[in-house]
């Protein structure tokens, strides 16, 4: 598993583990490795979905910030590139609260208007905002883990 990545709010951070990481990763049995990376990456992006839903609490605020707080999920993508693990962070889907249906029949997903404003409305970024602020640390933190996942599978080994 050479290649790790971390999606959140639209933007990635992108963790290329390093010629270190890469061959002590390699070393491990496939099935091991996997575990490992997997477990690093779910909890690195903890820290996002943490800055997520304190965003949208405190900047959306209201029954609406209640709403996206309780609904934001982290997901892994359906469709990943052998080698490789990536999850994401996306709100629930059809949660009846976020559609807003005019007279005209027409739909609206507020949680998108909310994040990138509409006509009358300027946008709240509780999801980009969150993102980049916790990138480095979320990096930092799902490369601790699989270094740490690494040497726990070495002593176990011995």
């Amino acid at each position: 598993m050479s290649a790790f990545s971390l999606q959140s709010g639209g933007t990635g951070a992108a963790l290329k583990g390093g010629p270190a990481l890469d061959r002590m990763l390699k070393g491990l049995e496939k099935k091991e490795a996997k575990k490992i990376v997997r477990s690093a990456v779910t909890k690195g992006i903890k820290i996002s979905m943490r800055a997520m839903k304190s965003n949208a609490v405190s900047m959306v605020g209201g029954e609406m910030g209640a709403l996206i707080n309780s609904n934001i999920q982290s997901r892994a993508f359906k469709r990943q590139r052998p080698g490789s693990f990536a999850r994401f962070l996306s709100l629930k889907p059809n949660v009846p609260g976020f559609i807003h249906r005019t007279k005209d029949g027409q739909e609206y997903y507020i949680p998108a208007q909310v994040e990138f404003g509409h006509d009358d409305v300027a946008p709240i970024p509780f999801m980009r905002a969150a993102a980049d602020s916790t990138r480095a640390k979320t990096i930092k933190r799902t490369t601790d883990h699989i270094k740490a996942g690494i040497l726990k599978h070495a002593k176990k080994a011995t």
